[in-house]
């Protein structure tokens, strides 16, 4: 008897034993979902920074998307993000609430997050879009669009007709759909417009049908600052480079790093950057505080512009031609020695 005894109290030990290592993890993980904090995140500077203002976000879900609604959120602003992708637009709602910091600031400073599930190709979304901003506000301070990429068959010398016109749609046209579709709330707002474009536009490094696209955003913006300058609202374009957050890259991005590990230690060679950084790759996080710049009060003096944030990238390297013949080869001396 006094073995079975002992036999049990030992297996209840043992279950015990087990229970609380099972707890642990299971407190442990709660711990590290609701502490994490992300890359770059100054929450002291952006303290009361947006308060008060409303800003929508169009590409809320993709990586520099996400980043512009973080800062926004972490600044009080109220964001409505718009994209295509709901379980993208669920995942920066998740990850908001996840990263304590983040979260309490915006509640201190009156943050709000909310999001539209919208395509913004077709031509029935500008009325859609209209209706939906305005069950959440009457104006619009800022609106920052931060949507696009390369699709089709855009990689080769000489894209065909469909690329290029899927580009136009995907890169160029949802532009001007959202800009319309809020234009009366912008004016209500007197705010500004923040448009992404990239390195591509204004070199011959390839990617024709999205570099054709993209392009087109800087008359955009020219034309409406000078058409609606009058009413208060501004028009500003960043010429983006390359930004990549090591951690979370998008999926044409990691399908590249996956098929060459070494890609983003390839590409940071050609940034004159510190050489103290973790990478020479610039982060989603630095191209989204210059946007909530250009599309907040701060940049009054801004409008019709179209500014190059690149690193540095197209004056170390210039044009793909420059990059196959080894042109900044004095930059890679540089940053060796």
């Amino acid at each position: 008897a006094e073995r079975l005894c002992c036999s049990f109290l030992l297996r209840l030990q043992a279950l015990n034993d087990i229970r609380m290592s099972l707890l642990g993890v299971f407190f442990s993980a709660l711990i590290a979902l609701f502490t994490r904090s992300f890359a770059m995140l100054d929450l002291d500077r952006l303290t009361g920074r947006y308060k008060g203002l409303t800003a929508v976000v169009f590409g809320g879900a993709g990586a520099l998307g996400r980043c512009v609604c973080r800062q926004l959120y972490a600044g009080g602003a109220c964001v409505i993000a718009v994209d295509r992708n709901l379980e993208g637009l669920k995942s920066v709602r998740e990850d908001l609430v996840a990263d304590l910091a983040v979260f309490q600031q915006a509640c201190e400073q009156g943050g709000k997050f909310n999001y539209i599930e919208l395509d913004m190709l077709s031509d029935e979304s500008v009325g859609v879009l209209r209706t939906e901003i305005e069950k959440h506000t009457d104006s619009v301070d800022m609106l920052i669009c931060a949507a696009g990429g390369v699709v089709g068959t855009d990689n080769v010398p000489v894209p065909d007709l469909a690329t290029f016109r899927a580009s136009f749609e995907e890169n160029f046209l949802t532009v001007p759909k959202v800009i319309i579709a809020l234009l009366d709330l912008l004016v209500a707002g007197k705010g500004a417009v923040a448009i992404t474009s990239s390195v591509n536009a204004i070199t011959g490094m390839g990617q024709a049908a999205y570099s054709v696209a993209k392009v087109g955003l800087h008359a955009v913006a020219r034309c409406f600052a000078v058409q609606f300058g009058h009413r208060g609202i501004r028009f500003n374009v960043v010429v983006l480079g390359t930004a990549v957050d090591p951690a979370a890259p998008n999926p044409r991005w990691a399908k590249a790093m996956e098929g060459d590990p070494q890609m983003l230690e390839k590409i940071g060679a050609w940034f004159p950057r510190d050489k103290s950084l973790p990478s020479h790759v610039p982060h989603p996080e630095e191209a989204a505080s210059l946007l909530c710049f250009l599309a907040s009060p701060e940049s009054s003096m801004k409008n019709g512009s179209v500014d190059l944030a690149d690193a540095g990238w197209t004056t170390s390297v210039g044009t793909a031609k420059n990059m196959e013949e080894g042109g900044p080869w004095f930059n890679r001396v540089a940053r060796s020695s």
